[in-house]
C-alpha cells in the first residue's frame, strides 16, 4: 500500500494546488479593484409580484 501511494508522486497535486491559489489570488486581486456601492444599479426596476385580491373575510387568516 505505501508503495501504491509513493509512486503516485507529489508533482501533480502541488501543481493542482499551485492552480487553485494562483486562481483564488486572481479572484482577490479583481475584488479588491471592485467597488460593489458605485456601480451602476439595474437600468429598470425588477418585476413586481401581481397581488391578488383577498375576499375581506379572508384577511383575518394568514393562509387563505
Amino acid at each position: 500500500m505505501c508503495e501504491l501511494a509513493r509512486s503516485a508522486g507529489v508533482l501533480a497535486p502541488m501543481q493542482a494546488l499551485e492552480n487553485i491559489n494562483n486562481y483564488i489570488q486572481s479572484l482577490t486581486t479583481f475584488h479588491e479593484s471592485y467597488d460593489y456601492f458605485l456601480t451602476r444599479p439595474l437600468p429598470r426596476h425588477p418585476l413586481r409580484s401581481a397581488r391578488r385580491r383577498r375576499h375581506p373575510a379572508c384577511r383575518r387568516w394568514p393562509g387563505c
